[in-house]
């Protein structure tokens, strides 16, 4: 079943059906209300039971901290700096970024280096999509370059999952950074400390390589929440939300209405945003995807779904009550913060 979000828009448009101790929202780019609260103290292991690749995220996609003694191997670590909007380009990263002092680097390309699988607005529009970068941010940039993961990270199993063989070096993929998330912090804090948090603290990337067989996967950087023991870094599959269409089944009987849909094939952790008054009534189904998985999982057809909802009927009962739809496709989940930071790629 949904968890039905019954509200005057704009809502927020995408919530991942979860055990009840990690439930979060995503919230939209499209909305101009203030900031909606983004809080990073869960794991992304959610759902995904209809695609085999979910078992190699079992094998450790909830990491800890890097392995004390751990350096980086590459050269370009030393001398790259963290992630900003003056570090890409023309769509190109032309000064080396790191997180982690150097476990996650992406260097320049060399100018003959093109990519591949996904033009520069496919990977935009994916990324930017990704419940990872979901929220509130006070930046955000994207663009190629070539990706390595260094040094000693826990949970090295999902890094080989992912490209099914040794961690990923010199890539070349997109890769999009986002910062500055906003988190509500209570007054007071059990174990909270004033220690100065990690360098990268609150940063999150999502890469897609473009001419190496390697999956697409995401990287939270080691991030301390409102003063608690920082946690992380940790990897995960990358993923993206999409809006399917639905069509009305029948009139509205008794303040109710049947709707059905068919999701996409591999779709995973569907939910729904619905929101309006008497005189129209919205209604969005979303799902998530994985960005480009290696191999393709084998996953099963997708059958028809139907749902009733209730819908408000204002103060004359009988009055129909027009539903409007959604806008459908690739659903952005960044939301940038007014101020002069913003996504550039």
């Amino acid at each position: 079943m949904f968890a039905h979000l019954d509200m005057n828009p704009p809502a927020v448009p995408f919530r991942l059906r979860e055990r009840p101790d990690s439930l979060r929202p995503f919230a939209s780019v499209a909305s101009r209300e203030p900031p909606v609260g983004l809080e990073r103290h869960t794991c992304d292991m959610r759902g995904a039971a209809s695609c085999l690749l979910a078992m190699a995220l079992a094998a450790g996609a909830c990491t800890s901290s890097p392995v004390p003694g751990s350096s980086p191997s590459s050269s370009a670590a030393s001398a790259a700096s963290l992630p900003s909007e003056s570090a890409v380009r023309d769509g190109r990263f032309i000064t080396p970024v790191a997180l982690d002092r150097g476990i996650l680097t992406v260097e320049p390309a060399p100018a003959e280096t093109t990519p591949g699988l996904f033009t520069q607005q496919q990977a935009e529009n994916r990324i930017w999509a990704s419940p990872t970068v979901a929220g509130s941010r006070s930046g955000a940039v994207m663009g190629f370059g070539l990706v390595s993961v260094n040094g000693r990270l826990a949970g090295d199993t999902v890094l080989r999952s992912l490209q099914g063989g040794p961690r990923p070096e010199h890539i070349p993929a997109w890769v999009g950074f986002a910062w500055g998330g906003i988190t509500n912090c209570p007054d007071i804090l059990t174990g909270a400390s004033n220690a100065m948090p990690p360098p990268s603290s609150g940063y999150e990337a999502v890469v897609i390589p473009t001419d190496a067989p390697v999956s697409a996967f995401t990287y939270s950087a080691r991030t301390s929440i409102c003063g608690e023991p920082p946690t992380g870094p940790r990897v995960a599959m990358a993923r993206y939300v999409v809006s399917v269409p639905w069509r009305s089944e029948g009139k509205m009987t008794n303040g109710r209405v049947t709707i059905s849909y068919t999701p996409p094939v591999c779709g995973t952790e569907e939910s729904m945003q619905t929101g309006g008054d008497a005189s129209g009534y919205t209604i969005s189904v979303f799902y998530s995807l994985w960005i480009h998985p290696l191999p393709v999982p084998p996953c099963p057809s997708p059958w028809l779904h139907t749902e009733t909802l209730r819908v408000p009927s204002g103060p004359n009962p009988i009055a129909e009550v027009v539903l409007l739809h959604g806008k459908t496709g690739i659903t952005r989940q960044i939301q940038l913060s007014p101020g002069p930071a913003g996504a550039s790629g």
